[in-house]
């Protein structure tokens, strides 16, 4: 599913994006990488680094690896609603951190109230949602965060340029 994502978005969502996270440290100190590594990493992403064939997946690059950061949260609480559902609760709410599931209706009666952080004052709610039967996921590049050589670099890489992308804001993503 999520390599059907990478399709129809031309790239810029893409799980293979592991050789780049390497490449630049992003689960780490940090670094910037020269442009052999860069070019190899980019080279270890996308439709040529997995061979998918149903449920079988070849690794075909050998710095190639997936990055579940940006599905893996929302595949869990899928699992963890059907899982919900079938036990007959029609009424929850799960944080993952940084992305949530409303389920059914908050005690009040009235939808679940979600804030979403400021993209830069992470303390302080810019919004609020208000959720029923819906799960949402909210980024930054404020989130998770590292300085290299006076530039700040985030989680979130654009796998098209291999370069981190700049932090500019947040997104939220609401979804049944």
């Amino acid at each position: 599913e999520a390599h059907r994502w990478a399709g129809l978005t031309g790239r810029a969502f893409d799980p293979t994006v592991g050789a780049l996270m390497s490449a630049w440290d992003l689960r780490g100190a940090g670094r910037i990488p020269d442009a052999a590594t860069l070019r190899g990493a980019i080279g270890a992403t996308g439709d040529g680094a997995f061979a998918i064939r149903g449920d079988v997946i070849e690794r075909r690059a050998a710095a190639a690896w997936m990055d579940t950061g940006a599905f893996g949260k929302g595949a869990a609480l899928r699992a963890a609603w059907a899982t919900l559902d079938s036990a007959g609760i029609r009424s929850a709410f799960l944080n993952f951190g940084g992305q949530v599931l409303a389920i059914g209706r908050a005690a009040d009666g009235g939808p679940w109230r979600v804030p979403v952080a400021h993209p830069v004052l992470r303390d302080s709610a810019v919004l609020s949602l208000s959720l029923i039967d819906r799960s949402a996921s909210t980024t930054a590049q404020s989130e998770r965060s590292i300085s290299v050589g006076g530039r700040k670099l985030g989680h979130v890489i654009d796998p098209r340029s291999g370069e981190p992308v700049r932090a500019w804001g947040s997104v939220t993503v609401i979804a049944r």
